[in-house]
């Protein structure tokens, strides 16, 4: 599952996570197929995310990885 796919399950929450979720489903341009972590962490900064977005995607990551599978960076 790409962590896009695994971010819509925070749609419509009133969290930081459900913040993140709507900042990426209107991102156009968010990094497309399935991204490692520095990747989207990179077009994050590229865009000027404020520092709780980044701590935000930081703390969804790790969710995401460690129910994917995968290590906390890349998956």
């Amino acid at each position: 599952m790409t962590f896009k796919k695994w971010m819509q399950g925070y749609k419509g929450l009133h969290t930081p996570l459900g913040d993140l979720c709507a900042d990426i489903l209107r991102d156009r341009q968010f990094p497309r197929g399935n991204p490692s972590h520095d990747t989207i962490l990179a077009h994050l900064q590229r865009q000027g995310a404020c520092p709780e977005c980044v701590a935000a995607f930081e703390e969804a990551w790790v969710a995401y990885s460690r129910e994917n599978g995968g290590t906390t960076k890349t998956v």
